[in-house]
C-alpha cells in the first residue's frame, strides 16, 4: 500500500499556518498602573488577569491607576460648611480628575479605552482619596455603569477593610465590578410582584378615600358665613410633585375645603345696591338767572355788536 504523497506547495502552507498560529501576541495595554506602590507585585498580576477575563467576558474595559498627587480643594468645597455637602463635591473634583485621565488614556490608545477608571490617591500620610468615571459618558448611564454602582465601586475602596489591606481591597473592588457587570447583562426580575403591587395600589387609594371623608366630615361641620379654612398644602408645592393641572385638580377636591353658600341678607340695613344714577337736564331747562330763559341779544339794524345796558 503506497502513502499519498502531498504537493510541497500544500506542505509549506500547512507550517505557515501553524507557525502564524503559534506566534505569541503582541504586548497587552496595562490595566493598573500603581504609582504610588499602594499594592504588591502578585497582587497586581493577578488583578491584570482578573481585569482581562472580564473585559473578555463582558466587553468593558477597567483601568486603575494609583498616585501621590492629590488634587487642591475648589473653592465651592473651601466655602462649605456641612461635612456632607463639602464630602459630596470632593467627590466631584476626583470623579472629574478621573474623566480627564480616561480621556488621555483614551487618546494614548488611539480610542481603544471603553469603561470605567478607578483612580486611588494615596500619600501614605493623608486620608485615601478615590474617584470614579466612566468614559464615554455613554458608559455611565443609569442602564450601565450608573452613579450609584460607581459610588459602590468607591466605598469598596474605602472602606475599613481596604484601608488595612488594599490588595485585598482590590480584589474585593474586582468581585464587585464583575457582579455590577452581570446584573447589567442578565437583570434580576422585580422584587415586586403583580399581587404586591395591587396591594399597594389599592392601599393608596383606601387612602384617599378615607382623606375625602374627612373632608366631607369637616364640611359638614361648617356653618353658613365660616371663612375658608387655611390650606396647608398650596398648590405650588404639589405642582413640583405632580404637574401643575393634577396639583391644582387634587387640592380642590381633597385640600380645600369650601365653605358653604351664604344665604342673602333678609335686614333692609345689610342689603348693598348703588345710587342711582345722575340724569342731566332737558336742554330747555338751561335758564340765564334764575327765572328767565337764556337767549342771545338781537342784533343791531347796522351790523353793529350789540351793546349792553
Amino acid at each position: 500500500m503506497r502513502c499519498p504523497v502531498l504537493p510541497l506547495s500544500l506542505v509549506l502552507l500547512a507550517l505557515s499556518v501553524e507557525t502564524a498560529g503559534a506566534a505569541p501576541a503582541g504586548p497587552q495595554p496595562l490595566a493598573i498602573e500603581d504609582g504610588s506602590g499602594l499594592f504588591h507585585q502578585s497582587a497586581v498580576e493577578q488583578a491584570t488577569k482578573e481585569i482581562r477575563e472580564i473585559k473578555k467576558d463582558f466587553g468593558i474595559d477597567l483601568f486603575i491607576e494609583t498616585t501621590t498627587e492629590r488634587p487642591p480643594a475648589t473653592e465651592k468645597e473651601r466655602r462649605e460648611w456641612f461635612w456632607w455637602r463639602k464630602k459630596k463635591f470632593r467627590n466631584q473634583t476626583l470623579d472629574a480628575l478621573a474623566e480627564d485621565k480616561a480621556d488621555q488614556l483614551r487618546e494614548k490608545r488611539n480610542g481603544a479605552f471603553d469603561g470605567i477608571y478607578v483612580l486611588i490617591v494615596d500619600d501614605k500620610h493623608g486620608k485615601r482619596e478615590v474617584g470614579v468615571a466612566a468614559w464615554p459618558t455613554s458608559r455611565g448611564a443609569d442602564s450601565e455603569v450608573s452613579w450609584v454602582k460607581r459610588d459602590a465601586l468607591r466605598d469598596v475602596l474605602l472602606s475599613k477593610d481596604a484601608l488595612a489591606d488594599p490588595d485585598r481591597a482590590l480584589s474585593h473592588l474586582l468581585s464587585r465590578f464583575r457582579a455590577q457587570q452581570r446584573q447589567i447583562l442578565e437583570p434580576p426580575p422585580s422584587a415586586l410582584g403583580a399581587w404586591s403591587a395591587l396591594l399597594v395600589v389599592g392601599g393608596l387609594v383606601g387612602v384617599w378615600l378615607a382623606l375625602l371623608f374627612v373632608r366631607w366630615r369637616v364640611n359638614q361641620t361648617a356653618r353658613p358665613g365660616d371663612p375658608e379654612p387655611v390650606a396647608i398644602y398650596q398648590p405650588a408645592m404639589m405642582g413640583t410633585l405632580l404637574g401643575l393641572p393634577a396639583a391644582f385638580w387634587v387640592n380642590d377636591e381633597l385640600f380645600r375645603a369650601l365653605p358653604p353658600e351664604v344665604p342673602p341678607p333678609t335686614r333692609p340695613d345689610d342689603s348693598f345696591s348703588l345710587p342711582p344714577m345722575p340724569t342731566l337736564p332737558e336742554p330747555g331747562a338751561l335758564t340765564q338767572g334764575s327765572a328767565e330763559p337764556f337767549t342771545l341779544p338781537p342784533e343791531s339794524s347796522d351790523g353793529s355788536p350789540p351793546t349792553t345796558a
